[in-house]
């Protein structure tokens, strides 16, 4: 059976375990990133309770899931109410729902932790010892989707980095910009927490296709001529041949493989049809497009290159806004971004982009 998106994978287990353990109102799935450390909201199937929605913490924050994510274990807690102090926001939430039980999982994909997985009950103490190890397997189909989508990712990023034309940490940065704009789509109700984590974990092969460019000229020191620039534009229809080879391997949910493929495909378009490879305008071009787009542009402009010294980030974002104002960039996008320089900054520091006084440290090529 196809898979549309972990979300429906998750439900379609859900409804599974049901038929077997009635007591789950709640399954949930966060990721890990490991640069970051952060968890953050990716996937869920709730019957009782509101779901939260974009939400990120930090797993050194918690000894007890730093635990399970360093020994594999799970977390039982069978009184939500009397075990879970208030203080955070993910605790605050968690005590205004009617779950009274928690069973957690960690993900893992070999020794490389990938996150964790969430069962709720409303009930007091409503797992016993088997049930406990009857719900670990169904988390393990649960990790097997995740690894899904993550193992070929860490393929292709590995091929990127290989050819050395981008640091990791420009790849790294654009899929940190994007999931800023991306998670505060979140909590506009513009997008959903599956669509802002696939949008994070693909945003770092959007240049999948300059693997084919020569080096000569994508580390050209100085302008490209108009038929070196020809064939850096040829790079979106290769990176998007490159993926497509494994598009009948089943290796992504349809979901995920269409954000990858709109990623690579739209990035370098306009609102305005002046972009390409297809001249797209306005809402022809995806909305992870049109993030990945921006951030592209904008770790561009904040990157020290063999041409041109980094610019400011205010002078970036006068760029952006201009960019905005004559038709080619969504503005409610720049804004978003605007307003997250503090995290900007704090990416630009964990990626060696900037240090403390906002001088580069490394070239982005």
């Amino acid at each position: 059976m196809e898979i549309t998106s972990t979300s429906c994978e998750i439900e379609k287990i859900h409804r599974l375990i049901l038929n077997f353990i009635p007591k789950v109102s709640r399954i949930a799935c966060v990721l890990w990133d490991q640069s970051t450390d952060n968890l953050y909201t990716y996937a869920n199937s709730t019957r009782t309770g509101v779901p939260i929605k974009a939400y990120q913490f930090p797993l050194s924050a918690s000894k007890s899931l730093t635990e399970l994510s360093e020994t594999g274990n799970y977390r039982y807690i069978s009184n939500i109410s009397e075990n879970i102090p208030a203080g955070n926001r993910h605790s605050d939430w968690l005590l205004a729902q009617s779950y009274q039980t928690s069973l957690t999982v960690p993900m893992h994909q070999g020794k490389r932790f990938l996150g964790l997985v969430f069962f709720n009950s409303d009930d007091l103490d409503a797992f016993d010892e088997k049930t406990r190890k009857e719900l670990c397997h169904y988390a393990e189909l649960i990790s097997a989707t995740v690894s899904k989508i993550q193992l070929p990712i860490f393929i292709f990023t590995a091929a990127l980095n290989l050819h050395d034309f981008e640091t990791e940490n420009h790849l790294s940065r654009v899929a940190g910009y994007s999931y800023l704009i991306a998670s505060r789509l979140v909590e506009l109700g513009a997008i959903d927490d599956e669509l802002a984590a696939n949008i994070n974990l693909f945003a770092p092969m959007h240049d999948l296709g300059k693997v084919h460019v020569p080096k000569d000229i994508l580390l050209k020191d100085g302008k490209l001529d108009e038929a070196e620039f020809a064939q850096i534009k040829e790079h979106v229809e290769n990176g998007l041949k490159v993926v497509e080879k494994f598009e009948n391997l089943g290796m992504f949910p349809v979901s995920a493989f269409t954000v990858l493929k709109n990623i690579i495909a739209h990035h370098h378009e306009k609102l305005d049809g002046s972009g390409y490879p297809n001249g797209l305008k306005e809402d022809e071009i995806s909305i992870e497009g049109k993030i990945v787009g921006i951030a592209d542009i904008f770790d561009a402009l904040t990157s020290r290159r063999s041409y041109k010294p980094a610019w400011s980030i205010n002078d970036a974002f006068a760029e952006l806004h201009m960019l905005a104002q004559v038709g080619k960039l969504d503005p409610l996008l720049v804004t978003i971004l605007e307003t997250e320089k503090d995290k900007i900054i704090s990416l630009q520091t964990i990626y060696s982009g900037q240090d403390e006084n906002g001088q580069m440290l490394k070239q982005a090529l």
